[in-house]
Parts: structure tokens; sequence; C-alpha cells
């Protein structure tokens, strides 16, 4: 490689200062299964996974680069002393839900009842190994480095978080709507005394543009409605 005297060569940069390598596989299922009852009754399983899974490998070789005209013999840049890093990880979650629902109509009046459990879940784990002082560039995992020279990581992490809930939709009329919920939630983020919390919420809305007055003044207004909510939500996005 060539040298200015105001600059290192970007080529054996480059080429020259080792290399890095990463490789992630993935894996995804997603399945579901319904049944359904002639009274208006629906039954539905879901179930949705994927693992993610990750390999590093990182090497620093020794080297040492000379201009030849300036300075023969006092290296310009160099490194004396390998360094291997290899490391691995893996992430999962998955998403488990069954779901019944019931659907009614009494003349003027329909009904969606609809009811559910949800469980989700992350965890992950990470580990590296660092090793320096290998024999030579050809030795390129930790393994083969000075054992006086390592340094070594790990860590873990799991988050679960479980639903039951249950929601109530009433139409009348296809213009006056309510609708109530209710979720009883749980996070493993928290303490065991405050792992669960409830929260409810209520709307309701009318469509303003099924009434006759509105369709005989406004009829190229397709679809207006007022709506109106009250809820409480919950977060376990703790630091």
């Amino acid at each position: 490689y060539s040298w200015s005297k105001s600059a290192f060569n970007p080529v054996e940069l480059l080429r020259e200062q080792g290399n890095v390598k990463s490789r992630w596989m993935t894996t995804v299922l997603n399945t579901q299964a319904n049944y359904a009852l002639e009274n208006g009754l629906r039954f539905t399983g879901q179930f949705e996974a994927d693992n993610k899974d990750f390999r590093g490998l990182d090497f620093l070789p020794t080297y040492a680069f000379y201009d030849e005209v300036t300075s023969p013999t006092v290296a310009k840049v160099q490194n004396v002393r390998t360094q291997s890093i290899d490391s691995r990880a893996t992430d999962l979650n998955f998403d488990a839900q069954m779901l019944a629902e019931y659907e009614k109509t009494f003349g003027a009046h329909a009904f969606h009842l609809l009811g559910g459990y949800e469980q989700r879940q992350t965890q992950s784990d990470n580990v590296f190994a660092q090793r320096q002082g290998a024999y030579n560039n050809d030795l390129q995992l930790p393994g083969n480095g000075d054992a006086s020279l390592q340094n070594t990581g790990s860590g873990a992490a799991q988050v679960r978080i479980v639903r039951q809930f249950a929601r109530l939709n009433y139409d009348l009329l296809g213009r006056y709507l309510f609708e109530a919920d209710l979720s009883h939630d749980g996070s493993s983020r928290f303490g065991a005394n405050k792992k669960y919390g409830t929260f409810p919420s209520v709307s309701a809305a009318w469509r303003v543009s099924q009434e006759s007055f509105f369709k005989n003044h406004l009829g190229f207004i397709n679809e207006m409605k007022l709506r109106g909510s009250w809820g409480r939500l919950g977060n376990d996005r703790i630091p």
C-alpha cells in the first residue's frame, strides 16, 4: 500500500484490520383454529411465535505497515496482538389467545359479547467470549487466544403478560351504539402484590347520519357519528 506524509491509506484500513461476521436465523409460526355453533357462539384459538438466533464473530489480526520511503523501520500503523470476540444471542416471543364470541339479534336489538384470555411472553439471553493473543492470524476463535487476556459476559431477561377480558356491544336500530369493556391484566415486571390491575371502559355513539331528519337535509354526507368514551389504561413499561 502507498502512503502520504499526512494521511493513512484507506484501503489498508478496510482490508487489513480484521473482519466482522454475523448471522441471524429466524423461525416464525402463526396458527389459528375456529369453531362455530349454529346458535351464534364461536370459539377461536390463535398462537404466534418467533425465534431469532444470532451468531457474531469479530476478529482483529496482527499487522504492521511501513512506508519504505519515509520510515522503512518504524511502522506507521500496527497491531501486535490478535483479538477475537464470539457473540451469541437468542430472542423468543410468543402470543397465545383464546376467544369466545356470541352474537344475537332480537328485532331492533343486536348484541355482541366477547370474552377471552391472552398470554404474551418475551425471553432473551446473550453471551460473549473474548480473548487476545492467538499465535497467528489463522486462529480466529477466542479459544485459541491467551487465557490470561480474556473477558466474558452474559445476560438474560423474561417478561410475561396475561390478560382476561370481556366486551359487550349493543346496537339499537343501527343508530344507537353502546360498548362496555373490562380487562384484568398482569405483568411480571411488577412485584408480587402489584402484578395485576383491572381496567374498565365504556363508550356510547349516535349515528346521526341514519336519522331521517339528517338524510332529508344532509343526505350528501354518507356517515356522521357522535361518540363519547371513558376508560382506564395500564402501563407496565417501568424503568
